[in-house]
């Protein structure tokens, strides 16, 4: 948070409306909370307020996954092993049933099958280490009027 409190002062970014989307989104609702700046708007996207809920919401639903895909993710993910092809086998089904059930995928989504299914951001999968980020309780701060 505070690396990004100090790129928006160097930049002199008095005004400023923040996007953050997956990640980027939990991190700007904990620099809402953290610091309370002013912001002529927040935009969210794709951000689960509870990396908690969001982890056991992901594992309910890979719970539907047979015994030996579930190995196979959970293996990979463990070992950081995500590029390889069993892994991207295993993952795709979980894709298919909750990111997009279209067959084809549109154009745009193809390279979804290339990336790990469940981590937010795409780039470091959920275990049980990532446990922060619970901000249900404090909602009502992130829903305060903008500045005008």
């Amino acid at each position: 948070m505070a690396e990004l409190a100090q790129v928006r002062s160097a930049l002199g970014l008095d005004r400023l409306h923040l996007f953050g989307s997956s990640w980027g989104g939990m991190l700007a609702m904990q620099y809402v909370l953290d610091r309370q700046p002013e912001l002529e708007s927040q935009t969210l996207c794709g951000s689960p307020a509870s990396m908690i809920r969001w982890v056991r919401d992901c594992d309910e639903l890979l719970a539907e996954q047979t015994p030996e895909t579930r190995r196979v993710i959970r293996e990979h993910e463990a070992a950081g092993f995500t590029a390889c092809p069993e892994y991207q086998a295993a993952i795709l089904g979980f894709y298919r049933k909750h990111v997009c059930r279209l067959d084809p995928w549109p154009a745009g989504l193809r390279p979804l099958r290339r990336v790990h299914a469940r981590p937010p951001g795409g780039d470091a999968p959920p275990d049980r280490r990532v446990t922060a980020g619970d901000h249900r309780g404090r909602v009502p701060p992130l829903l305060r009027r903008t500045a005008s």
